[in-house]
């Protein structure tokens, strides 16, 4: 179950860094 929820927020936090990434062009060379 921790598992489950880990992963979602992975998965969150993979959709807030492409946000992030889009608002920031500068960024994107600090990012993976």
């Amino acid at each position: 179950m921790k598992y489950y929820v880990y992963v979602i927020r992975l998965d969150e936090a993979v959709i807030k860094s492409r946000k992030f990434r889009y608002h920031n062009p500068d960024m994107n060379t600090n990012l993976p």
